[in-house]
């Protein structure tokens, strides 16, 4: 065969193995489970925007329900335009390109892809270390890693806001899941004395997602922590969280058995709400005398709690007004906690613009 015929049909071999070669290179990396992408195509585009859409991307090609959350307190996003072309390209090295091109990083935490400076995102890694366990919350923490969310999202939403969300979802969920157990969905927030937590905002939108992923998500983005207690999730600083409420560990004796015998169907303390005005409402409720020490401490945060004994009702009214309490033979005390040298108050926010009655009526409760 002539010089001249040979070189078209080696064109056309080289062509066919080149196309081969690729398709076979495609085929490794989707084999590997990399999602092959055939063109990403950005002209200044916003790159939260940018970013998103590749999330989107991925999950159109993988059937994958998948969420991006921005952990960005600096706003280094909201000042990035992203320019750049790509053909053929794995999904993983487009989302590379793009997070550098706007100056952040991004991580897969099971099927939410978050996404901010380096610093931020590992320092919301690191978050998953430091939630704090109360005694007997073990069912409590298998519980809220099995409820699941469909869809959640919040706009600049109040971590107040945020609890009054999962106290009513959590109250749906178990309803619509019988085998999670007959346990009380209750979520409390621990103010801190420096800075105020249930006012500190949030915004996530987030799919199919745990109970427990969305408490590390939300309390990640304000910069704070939770604890699982054996009734209760509280929100608050992670040294706060870590100093139990004031008061005997194992307290015995008769005004103890009366307290803890006491079952209460459902309370609602507001926060602001003063000492004399709980211990009216734990007199009627737990029909114990009760008596105070101390006369500035006030519930600094909202106690919507639902299933407690007055017992619990009284250290969780101690964790969030800075006090403790003591055993007498007639009565239970309430005083200072030595352990907190300034009691925290609740954001003016919080505070109802008309003071309190003293009338235990007033508390909400349902005995």
């Amino acid at each position: 065969m002539p010089d001249s015929a040979r070189l078209p049909l080696m064109k056309e071999r080289c062509l066919f193995l080149g196309t081969a070669l690729a398709l076979a290179w495609a085929g490794l990396h989707e084999a590997r489970g990399q999602v092959m992408l055939d063109s990403v195509d950005f002209r200044q585009t916003d790159a939260r925007q940018a970013l998103a859409f590749l999330v989107a991307k991925a999950s159109e090609k993988t059937g994958q329900t998948l969420s991006t959350l921005v952990v960005d307190p600096e706003g280094v996003l909201t000042k990035s335009d992203v320019t750049l072309s790509l053909k053929k390209v794995p999904w993983s090295e487009a989302m590379r390109y793009t997070s550098q091109l706007a100056g952040v990083t991004w991580r897969k935490e099971g099927n939410v892809i978050v996404v901010g400076p380096a610093e931020a995102v590992q320092r919301l890694k690191l978050q998953r270390g430091k939630i704090v366990t109360g005694p007997g919350s073990e069912a409590n923490q298998a519980r809220l890693a099995a409820l699941k969310i469909g869809h959640v999202a919040f706009t600049d939403a109040s971590l107040l806001e945020v609890a009054d969300y999962l106290r009513q979802m959590g109250q749906e969920l178990l309803a619509q899941n019988p085998a999670a157990g007959q346990l009380p969905f209750n979520v409390l927030i621990k103010e801190n004395v420096a800075e105020p937590v249930a006012t500190r905002r949030v915004t996530l939108d987030l799919k199919e997602i745990s109970v427990a992923e969305l408490l590390h998500y939300a309390t990640g983005l304000a910069d704070c922590r939770f604890r699982i207690d054996a009734r209760a999730v509280v929100i608050g600083e992670t040294e706060d969280l870590a100093r139990p409420p004031g008061g005997p560990v194992r307290p015995t004796g008769p005004i103890f058995a009366q307290l803890a015998a006491k079952k209460i169907d459902a309370i609602d303390i507001p926060a602001g709400t003063g000492v004399e005005e709980f211990l009216e409402a734990v007199r009627t409720l737990g029909g114990v005398n009760g008596i105070t020490l101390t006369k500035d401490a006030v519930a600094a945060s909202r106690l919507a709690m639902e299933e407690v004994t007055a017992l619990e009702l009284v250290r969780y009214f101690n964790e969030a007004s800075g006090t403790a309490f003591r055993l007498d033979p007639n009565a239970f005390v309430i005083t200072d906690d030595p352990a907190v040298p300034k009691k925290p108050q609740p954001p003016e926010a919080l505070v109802p613009n008309s003071p309190g009655t003293g009338d235990a009526s007033g508390l909400g409760f349902d005995p």
